[in-house]
């Protein structure tokens, strides 16, 4: 068994070509064209030269084939569109191209990565190598930096050592010419302290009384606060109310307005009804035709043959008028509902727009309400986390205040145990009053600088810690003598000028560890320098035991060790440990000076803890923020329950309204058929009228003839006609007087007082509330009032009072201050004079030691063996610049001390930075010859990766303009061919239909958009357009692509199945146009042949010949049978 099918292509009229595909029992198929057997490939090739595209299938449209079109994604759509343009065919080598662009793109990114990576390691070696050139430099350079350095120094302290001579000298000449002149004001001082106590008493008693109105000022402030807020919110309301009845009041004014225009137009048209009533009583007597007696006999008895002839055909018209009367009176009464709901709708909206007023209303109300609740909600919020905070610094400064309670407790604890220290206290505060140079007890001169080192310095100390400091031997002996005579207790004196102390090597500020000198851990004034050094020396102090140890025992040198502990290593080897509870008190005494500072942080903590104020205060502040809030979230709660109300009533209306609107609507198509009907019938009256009027005129004739009219019907329908006009004009004005007394009786029925009258009541209770409140809030302000005037009088005398204390205070300290400089003046040259002579020792001292550390750092300065004893050595300063060698300011030395610092730091941190690497200069070379090497393979990379780019950008740009070169010729004309696909008598202009691309660079990777829009239709996607839509835009479609690489045949299938008559005649005239340019008979040869398959006869009459297809049951295939139209 066998088939096959068959296509025969004439070229011309002497040749053709058979296109022939038979399939085999077996399933498979052989292709031939002329009888020759060929390859599937050549018989493509060949249908493809003469324009049939087989996977594309241009010539070819099923029924099936129109749904697909329309459902397909735009995806989907540029796959077609491939097929249709050929740019699928470049598909393979597009991907293959992009590939090999890609490969080379990576390999580009890896030989750069490798190029990149030999860049930073050349960098490396590089800097290597400029860091060992750098080493010696350095070097060299921090050996020049020192050595200047030194020689700076050297001629900073020679230059200091110059000039504190020549000060020493000038003081000692000014204290031979001084004479102490000394006054007692003790007697003077004690009556002005009595004095400011009875004022700081009174002080404090107006103080009292001015922080008791305080808070009776605070009490009253609360309640005025909410009145004045009440007053506002009730203000505001007021506000809105009056604005409301102004606009009622303007409504009812319009509406009074509207009441007495309707009045005036209806007297008007009653009055014109009037006027045209006596006018057409003054015409009615005119005749224009008067008949005799005798005429009017004939008349009478011609009108009744008439009558008998005609009686069928009048009997006919009455029946017709009837039914006529009967549906004009339908339509009317229609009409007339439709007024009615027109009216009913007008109400409607009115109402519509009254409760929408009326909820804007409530919403402005609501909206302020919320705003007054969000306010007052971060007020609570904000008063919530101030009473928090404030609860938290109120226990925080209680638990403060405990903790500097018991400590002051303790430390009074301490201090009546210690009656010896007070005596002692006084008995160094006797001796200052009577002789200027007493500085005081030794711990009492100086400050440790952390509470750790408090017990090893008092055991370094020793038995030097009550020792009181004096200027000098001589006044040491007046205090031993004025000690004896008065029977003070014994006492031992450290005089500043004369004392021999030991030099602290500056070599052991540098020994490591925590050990540090003890002089460095105490702070104290320079004057006392020389007593310090003779009390302490070089002792060390340390953390812990074992260090102590190693620094006082194990050491290449031996030094005096304390520990945290109290442990005592003499450089002998002698070890002191333990402690007494009287070395525990003498340390504890460096912790007296925080005594006063407890006092005054328990007196600052406990005026904070005043400042926050009462927790009862701040509870009814709350309660009153938390009532108004309340107060106000009941009245949002009801505004919005009124809104919702007000909205659903609008809801409601609107919905009535609607479906009033919507039987208005449904009435208007009833009127139309109504109007139809009588339309027709008043024609059949007229046919009806003219048979008759006929058969009148025959018999008339010669009566009109004689009358002198036309015909005996001139006659009457001229009064027939004038009494139609007339009663045509009555109805007129019966009509319109009954519209405005409609309208009238609407508006008198409308009550606009009622909302004015509520307006009214509510503006009334609202003035009554606010008035009932500021009573009250001028009430509270006249307390409040009463309050400030007692506080401003009580504050004014508190002000006056605390005056009076500030001049007593000011006058007893000048006494004081008076005294004290008359008594430290005398010893003022002396003091300069022993700190004049203890510098120039520190500075002998310095410069020896900056010698000694110049040598051993090896500097060319000079030996320290060659120094003088008393004097300082001569020394060349030349190699310091000019700048250096002039006397500078203390800051500017310091700077320029700090600035030698900085660079010789810099210097040794930039050395030990560089590790210089020997041998980078051979790896440098080698890095050079490397990166030739891959640059070569870089720029072999770029060259492959630059033609595979170029490739590729050729064939995307192949592909890319075969796919254009398709879609824009299909969208240049589905445009064109959608309006005359779907153009009307109505709609000349027909639909809209555009495809639109998704990305326009490479439009063959994503999708194709279709949009099509019929006649008067909004747009819609395509799956919400109607069956026969679909296959309109779909067939549109089609026939642009077919336009594109059009087959010479076109075979349509069935594709006017969803399509109503008329989309069906639209199709078959597209088809015969297009398949033979004008028509059929047109002379332009036709450029393609169409073959439609279609069950509906209008393609019929349109085709050049007819085909039926039926089985033949003899052979067992199909018949065909030809029928050529083109005779007819």
């Amino acid at each position: 068994r066998r088939a096959f099918v068959r296509l025969v292509f004439r070229i011309d009229e002497q040749r053709e070509i058979r296109f022939t595909r038979s399939i085999n029992s077996n399933g498979s198929s052989d292709y031939h064209i002329d009888k020759r057997t060929v390859t599937w490939d050549k018989y493509n090739e060949q249908l493809k030269a003469i324009g049939v595209l087989v996977k594309a299938r241009n010539f070819l449209v099923f029924q099936g084939d129109i749904e697909s079109v329309a459902s397909k994604s735009p995806k989907d759509l540029t796959a077609f569109l491939e097929q249709i343009s050929g740019s699928d065919e470049l598909r393979k080598d597009y991907e293959e191209l992009e590939e090999a662009h890609s490969r080379a793109e990576e390999r580009t990114s890896y030989a750069f990565s490798k190029r990149k990576m030999m860049a930073a390691e050349k960098k490396q070696t590089k800097l290597q190598k400029e860091e060992a050139e750098k080493h010696v430099s350095l070097k060299e350079e921090l050996g020049s930096l020192k050595t200047k350095h030194h020689l700076w120094q050297l001629f900073t302290v020679q230059t200091e050592v110059t000039q504190t001579t020549e000060e020493r000298d000038e003081a000692q000449a000014e204290l031979e010419n001084f004479h102490v002149a000394n006054s007692v004001f003790e007697k003077e001082i004690a009556q002005l302290k009595k004095h400011q106590q009875q004022c700081s008493r009174d002080t404090s008693k107006s103080e009292f009384a001015v922080e008791k109105r305080k808070k009776q000022l605070d009490e009253l402030s609360q309640p005025l606060t909410k009145s004045k807020e009440e007053t506002k919110r009730i203000t505001r309301r007021l506000d809105n109310l009056r604005k409301q009845r102004e606009k009622s009041c303007a409504e009812q004014e319009a509406h009074q307005q509207k009441i007495e225009k309707l009045e005036t137009d209806l007297q008007e048209v009653r009055k014109a009804q009037e006027d045209y009533n006596s006018t057409l009583a003054g015409e009615m007597g005119e005749d224009k035709i008067r008949m005799r007696d005798d005429q009017r006999a004939e008349y009478n008895k011609l009108k009744q043959e008439v009558g008998l002839k005609t009686s069928e055909k009048k009997e006919e018209k009455r029946k017709l008028m009837r039914e006529q009367q009967r549906e004009e009176e339908e339509k009317q009464n229609t009409e007339k509902t439709v007024e009615e709901l027109d009216n009913a709708i007008n109400k409607l909206e009115n109402r519509v727009q009254q409760s929408i007023e009326k909820r804007e209303a409530q919403t402005a109300q609501l909206a302020e309400d919320k705003n007054t609740i969000e306010e007052l909600k971060k007020e609570e919020k904000e008063f919530k986390q101030k009473w928090q905070t404030t609860r938290v610094q109120r226990d925080n400064l209680d638990s403060k205040i405990d903790d500097v309670e018991r400590q002051l407790s303790e430390a009074k604890a301490d201090q009546r145990e210690n009656e010896k220290d007070k005596r002692i206290a006084d008995t160094i505060a006797n001796l200052k009053h009577h002789f200027p140079g007493v500085h005081g007890r030794l711990m009492d001169l100086i400050k440790v600088s952390q509470s750790k080192y408090n017990l090893a310095v008092t055991v370094a100390l020793g038995p030097n810690v009550d020792n009181i400091v004096v200027e000098d031997e001589q006044t040491g002996l007046d205090c031993v003598k004025f000690m004896k005579d008065q029977k003070l207790g014994i006492m031992t004196f450290i005089p500043l000028q004369g004392i021999r102390y030991k030099q602290v090597a500056e070599g052991m500020r540098q020994l490591g560890g925590t050990s540090k000198l003890v002089i460095d851990v105490i702070q104290y004034d320079r004057r006392i320098e020389r007593a310090l050094l003779y009390a302490l020396g070089p002792t060390l102090v340390c953390d812990g035991h074992d260090e102590a140890k190693k620094l006082g025992l194990h050491g290449r040198e031996r030094h005096r060790v304390v520990s945290l502990d109290g442990t005592m290593i003499a450089p002998s080897g002698i070890m002191t440990g333990g402690m007494t509870g009287s070395m525990k008190q003498k340390a504890q005494r460096f912790e007296l000076h925080k005594v006063n500072l407890l006092k005054e942080e328990l007196q600052a903590y406990t005026l904070q803890r005043n400042e926050l104020g009462s927790a009862r205060d701040m509870q009814g502040q709350q309660d009153r923020i938390t009532s108004q809030l309340r107060e106000t979230v009941n009245r949002a709660r009801c505004a919005e329950t009124d809104i919702k109300n007000a909205t659903r009533q609008v809801e409601m209306i609107k919905a009535d309204q609607a479906k009033k609107q919507a039987t208005r609507d449904a009435l208007f198509p009833q009127i139309k058929a109504l109007q139809k009907t009588i339309g027709a019938r008043t024609s059949r009256i007229a046919e009806v009228v003219s048979q008759s009027n006929e058969v009148a005129d025959k018999m008339f004739a010669d009566f009109s003839a004689r009358l002198g009219v036309t015909n005996i019907r001139e006659y009457e329908e001229v009064q027939l006609k004038r009494d139609e006009e007339l009663a045509q004009e009555a109805m007129k004005f019966t009509t319109q007087i009954s519209k405005l007394q409609d309208m009238l009786n609407f508006e008198k029925r409308k009550n606009t007082a009622k909302d004015i009258k509520s307006h009214d009541a509510n503006i009334a209770k609202s003035t009554a509330e606010l008035d009932s409140i500021k009573a009250a809030g001028a009430k509270l302000s006249k307390q409040l009032e009463e309050v400030q005037l007692e506080l401003k009088a009580l504050e004014a005398d508190a002000r006056e009072k605390a005056a009076k204390v500030d001049e007593g205070l000011v006058a007893l300290n000048e006494k004081v201050e008076l005294a004290k400089s008359k008594e430290q003046e005398g010893s003022k040259f002396k003091r300069t004079i022993a700190q004049k002579t203890n510098q120039l020792e520190q500075l002998r001292e310095r410069f020896r030691d900056i010698l000694a550390a110049g040598q051993l750092e090896g500097l060319d300065i000079a030996d320290v063996a060659d120094a003088p004893e008393q004097g300082l050595p001569s020394l060349d300063y030349s190699r310091l610049e000019e700048a250096l060698q002039r006397n500078m300011p203390p800051a500017l030395r310091q700077q320029t001390d700090g600035d030698f610092k900085s660079k010789i730091d810099a210097k040794v941190a930039e050395l030990e930075k560089l590790a210089p690497n020997m041998r980078a200069l051979e790896q440098f070379e080698n890095l050079k010859e490397r990166e030739k090497q891959l640059v070569t393979e870089l720029e072999s990379a770029r060259s492959d990766a630059k033609t595979a780019a170029q490739q590729f950008q050729l064939k995307k740009l192949e592909r890319t303009q075969r796919f254009m070169d398709a879609f824009t010729h299909i969208s240049e004309n589905i445009d064109s061919i959608y309006k005359e696909l779907t153009k009307k008598h109505q709609h000349v202009q027909g639909g809209q239909a555009y495809l639109n691309l998704e990305n326009p660079e490479e439009p063959f990777l994503h999708g194709v958009k279709y949009t099509a829009m019929p006649p008067s239709r909004r747009f819609r996607e395509m799956e919400q357009l109607s069956g026969g839509e679909k296959t309109m835009a779909a067939l549109a479609l089609l026939f642009a692509i077919h336009s594109y690489q059009p087959s010479p045949f076109f075979v349509l299938d069935e594709v006017d199945a969803a399509l109503d008559p008329t989309n069906v005649e639209k199709i078959a005239d597209f088809i015969v146009k297009r398949s033979a340019g004008k028509g059929r008979h047109s002379a332009d040869a036709a450029s393609f042949q169409s073959v439609v398959i279609s069950l509906k006869d209008t393609f019929y009459d349109k085709a050049d010949a007819l085909i039926g297809v039926c089985r033949n049951p003899d052979e067992g295939c199909s018949a065909t049978y030809t029928f050529d139209l083109g005779r007819f």
